[in-house]
């Protein structure tokens, strides 16, 4: 009766196959790899980008400028801060 209360959405079936491109190579996640649960075993904590995704979602968008990320969390800043990197 857990619920996941993070208001991301993601494909939890891809997630979920066998052999998906990991860090390091194909992998074949669990529901631990990105699930944790409260020290009182009653809920479920937060999925964190940096933790739980980056490995496999990095963040750079272009090999000439490895140092810049584009920016995580809301998605009408990503097109402002392209434009920005570009001009």
């Amino acid at each position: 009766r857990l619920k996941d209360s993070t208001p991301l959405k993601l494909n939890h079936a891809l997630h979920l196959e066998k052999n998906i491109r990991g860090a390091n190579g194909p992998e074949t996640l669990t529901c631990r790899s990105c699930h944790e649960l409260s020290s009182d075993f009653k809920s479920i904590l937060p999925i964190s980008m940096e933790k739980h995704c980056l490995s496999c979602h990095p963040l750079g968008f272009d090999s000439r400028l490895p140092a810049k990320r584009v920016p995580h969390g809301n998605a009408d800043e990503i097109y402002p801060y392209l434009y920005t990197e570009y001009t």
